[in-house]
């Protein structure tokens, strides 16, 4: 192809294939789900309680899954198709209006939620279908669009019932469409073997590390915003520096050395597409953390001095220990040994928790936030001393 004939391209073909880097787009399309972020830990701090918490969970499993096959469909295809920018951008439209019918979703409009999501669904993975020229590709998404068809009944039923009746039926929708997003969609007869998928996994790892990114930016916004709404005192000011604190541990465990090994992973891995698909479900994982971590800091600011819930110290340290359980499952299928550490330190969050009742909150966000910077201390020396992949 001639230098001219490349430059009258179409203006919708997504540049720098070969590049790990996300692109504009794929950066624009991430900030849709900051609004999502926020939208959720705000549905669990007016809910704090145990349905509240299940309410959360079940619309947080639906939405990183428009992120996460969004993200999975746009990589595999990045490379090939003339179209994707105005999939990845219907897509971040449709999610505008799913993540604003988070705070109804469980009230008197959950159609403001169940349409966008049914939309992007079977639209995305319909264009998936037509748009792909690899039939690996095109078998898996057409088992991805059954999963799709046996779960959104339910998600429509629910919402045709009350509230009440609704969280058991939409629990159910969520249960299996994460049980198909962990197990990769299986159709019973024939399995596709992981090795005949091709992805360019360094780059869809680059996604997951900057949607991680995004995530944590929304316990850092969630403090923020807090913090504007109280009055500065020494107990707010020591809340605050905790809460950026937690914040910054977590960014430097999950940002550390244990990235810089996933990527020297791929580099020699025979089984690209496996480690990259066990990543994402990591972050599944460590994006429910955050959330949790948000609204900890986020109650823990509105109420220093006094547990808002008799539970309070453990709503604190939950989000900590989800993402401890995430990011260790994910290191896990790189160093088996890298998973003693992440127990050892989500045993002292939670003792920390049970203690914590005892105490202010203030004093538990802090002693959290102390906790984590030891073990990102201990996790970067333990990296460094044993850089290699165990076999």
């Amino acid at each position: 192809m001639s230098d001219t004939e490349k430059s009258t391209r179409m203006p919708d073909k997504v540049a720098d294939t070969d590049s790990t880097e996300a692109t504009p787009l794929e950066l624009f399309f991430d900030l849709v789900f900051v609004f999502g972020f926020l939208q959720l830990s705000h549905h669990l701090s007016y809910e704090l309680n145990w349905r509240g918490l299940a309410e959360t969970l079940v619309l947080l499993v639906a939405v990183v899954a428009v992120w996460g096959h969004t993200s999975w469909i746009a990589t595999v295809n990045r490379a090939k198709s003339r179209h994707l920018m105005w999939m990845v951008l219907g897509v971040m439209g449709l999610g505008l209006f799913l993540n604003a019918g988070i705070s109804s979703a469980f009230g008197d409009t959950p159609w403001n939620f169940v349409v966008p999501l049914l939309a992007i669904h079977f639209g995305r993975t319909l264009w998936a279908i037509i748009d792909t020229d690899d039939p690996v590709h095109r078998e898996h998404f057409q088992r991805v669009l059954i999963w799709y068809v046996v779960t959104a009944p339910l998600w429509t039923e629910g919402a045709l019932l009350g509230p009440e009746a609704r969280l058991p039926l939409w629990a159910f929708a969520a249960l299996v469409d994460a049980i198909g997003s962990w197990v990769g969609h299986p159709i019973p007869g024939r399995s596709i073997p992981y090795q005949s998928m091709r992805i360019d996994a360094s780059h869809m790892i680059e996604r997951c590390a900057l949607f991680l990114l995004v995530a944590l930016g929304e316990t850092v916004l969630a403090t923020g915003l807090q913090l504007a709404e109280v009055e500065i005192d020494g107990t707010v000011v020591l809340v605050a520096i905790s809460a950026l604190g937690a914040s910054t541990a977590l960014w430097l465990i999950m940002f550390g050395a244990g990235r810089d090994l996933t990527l020297r992973k791929l580099d020699v891995s025979t089984d690209q597409t496996r480690l990259t698909h066990r990543g994402l479900n990591a972050v599944s994982v460590i994006v429910a953390g955050l959330v949790l971590t948000a609204v900890g800091n986020y109650e823990t600011l509105a109420h220093p001095m006094e547990s808002v819930v008799p539970e309070h110290a453990l709503w604190i340290v939950s989000g900590p220990i989800v993402v401890m359980a995430g990011h260790g499952y994910h290191l896990r299928s790189i160093q088996k040994s890298a998973i003693w550490g992440h127990l050892v330190c989500a045993v002292v969050l939670l003792g920390i928790g049970i203690a914590g009742t005892l105490f202010a909150p203030a004093y538990v966000l802090a002693a959290t936030a102390a906790v984590l910077f030891a073990f990102a201390f201990y996790e970067r020396v333990r990296l460094q001393h044993n850089p290699g992949f165990d076999v």
